[in-house]
């Protein structure tokens, strides 16, 4: 998002990076920052998936602008090892067996243009693709699990060759009457944890031949018990579901070759930390937006309507509240002055001498008002 925030729409993923946070903006009242000179050249405000591709194009064009000569691979390890943790107080962060911090919200984090180019200008050896592939046929079925709640199987593919890995490919082939009804997670020997699909609303049979990617054993070695889980967790599971087969496919690279620069032999991705969670660092900029501390308090998209709606829905019943208690403490007030000001009528007594007959007999009052 705009604010350097995962967004509620947008899907979990294993293999994406995070666009970065301010872009160019139109000047004046046609920007979306309009103020003056300079401090109007920029925007934070800016943001979802309309700015994070156009944005994370221009930086690979920046990136082949310095190095032309940079393969797809050369790329993506200079990309991945040029990005930033940000949001690092969220709890979806994992630091791998390889050192990087990885999320399914986040990717690796946020991508840090500048140096980006800087590697790239001094990028000069391609990196060497190496490949291991190990596939098992298990026709295993979704078994009821012992707690009755989920269909669940696991399968297990143990490697004895070592590489450094980048991606990792899982092909899997699963009978099942709703696809769209599993969760689909793979486990590398380090215990790193990628989720290749969840529940959603495919009601389509099978997974045949289907591929996954995940780029969150970026750094580990291949060497060990790999995991695949498969389960189903809705009421109306399929208890003729079957894991047919599934084929890893590793792909990455010889960690011993002296030619490759440190930075694509050395784990850890990260160069420092941005805090999101610090509204004081948000929006603090050469531009005068103040859009930073919009977003730290309402978030964006639905989120943000969904907060000012409630914040003003609030601040309305509390105000009507407080106009109604007014009302009612002045009227009581008028009530109770109208009954201390009440003209009390009292009859007058008659003498025994007063002749007054039975038909003209009356009672007459006179006033004895307090005034």
């Amino acid at each position: 998002s705009g604010s350097g925030r995962y967004v509620k729409y947008c899907e979990l993923h294993s293999s994406a990076f995070s666009a970065p946070l301010g872009t160019t903006d139109l000047h004046g009242r046609f920007g979306l920052n309009e103020a003056q000179g300079s401090a109007g050249a920029c925007t934070e405000r800016f943001g979802g998936t309309s700015a994070s591709s156009p944005l994370a194009a221009g930086i690979a064009a920046l990136v082949l602008e310095a190095n032309p000569d940079l393969t797809w691979l050369d790329f993506q390890y200079i990309i991945k090892m040029s990005t930033i943790k940000t949001d690092p107080k969220n709890s979806g962060w994992v630091l791998n067996g390889g050192g990087m911090w990885v999320s399914h919200e986040y990717g690796f984090g946020l991508i840090d243009a500048s140096l980006a180019v800087k590697r790239a200008e001094s990028f000069v050896v391609h990196v060497k693709e190496i490949a291991l592939t190990q596939s098992k046929r298990d026709n295993e079925p979704l078994l009821l699990s012992t707690n009755g709640k989920q269909y669940i199987v696991e399968s297990k593919i143990h490697l004895n060759q070592t590489i450094m890995l980048h991606h990792v490919e899982v092909i899997v082939n699963i009978k099942h009457k709703s696809r769209g009804q599993l969760d689909i997670r793979l486990i590398t020997p380090y215990g790193t944890e990628s989720i290749l699909a969840t529940a959603h609303r495919d009601t389509n049979p099978n997974y045949s031949g289907w591929r996954f990617t995940t780029m969150f054993a970026w750094g580990e070695h291949s060497t060990g018990d790999w995991k695949l889980i498969v389960s189903d967790s809705t009421r109306s599971g399929d208890p003729n579901a079957v894991l047919e087969s599934w084929t890893l496919n590793l792909y990455g690279l010889d960690e011993n070759d002296e030619s490759y620069p440190d930075f694509v032999k050395r784990g850890g991705s990260q160069a420092f930390e941005w805090d999101l969670h610090d509204v004081s660092a948000i929006g603090n900029s050469t531009s005068t937006n103040s859009g930073g501390l919009f977003y730290a308090l309402f978030g964006e998209g639905h989120e943000a309507v969904m907060k000012i709606v409630l914040m003003v829905g609030l601040v309305s019943g509390i105000f009507i509240t407080v106009v109604i208690m007014i009302i009612v403490f002045i009227l009581r007030r008028e009530v109770s002055r109208v009954d201390d000001n009440t003209i009390q009528m009292k009859p007058i007594p008659t003498t025994k001498d007063e002749d007054i007959t039975e038909t003209e007999t009356t009672n007459i009052y006179i006033a004895d008002g307090k005034n």
